[in-house]
């Protein structure tokens, strides 16, 4: 980002349509836009889950982007638009295509537990929460980060 504030972004008239894509790099950086319920009946593994319909999209989206590298996503047709808006509203310019989630052969679910199921069955449990969530209610025994 330091690069493209000096510079000066890219013009979203001379940026290319990303391609539909059928297969995507394996080392690639792939975000799966969908929503969370979604994305944990059936996701590729490795994919990280940030929901376009989260306020919080690009912030976390610049967290994990290199600038350096080409994008790619999984989105549902009608929110293409939108999730490069948010992308290229943080200069996320280099995107390498996306793939629809009807042509996705999902290899990962994700099962919901409870923390007591969790807890009971012997796992140790992560609180990522801040301090003062932390402080004001946690699971016993927790390991808070």
């Amino acid at each position: 980002m330091k690069k493209v504030n000096k510079s000066g972004a890219s013009l979203l008239k001379d940026l290319p349509a990303p391609e539909k894509l059928e297969n995507i790099p394996s080392d690639a950086l792939v975000i799966d836009t969908r929503n969370s319920s979604e994305y944990a009946k059936g996701h590729w593994q490795g994919t990280l889950n940030i929901p376009i319909s989260s306020n919080s999209f690009p912030t976390y989206l610049g967290w994990y982007v290199d600038y350096e590298k080409p994008l790619y996503f999984i989105a549902h047709h009608n929110k293409i638009e939108d999730v490069l808006s948010t992308m290229r509203s943080i200069a996320v310019d280099n995107v390498g295509g996306y793939i629809s989630p009807e042509s996705l052969a999902t290899e990962a679910k994700i099962i919901q537990k409870t923390p007591k199921e969790i807890f009971e069955a012997g796992y140790k449990i992560l609180d990522v929460r801040g301090n003062s969530e932390y402080e004001s209610e946690h699971i016993p025994n927790a390991l808070h980060i």
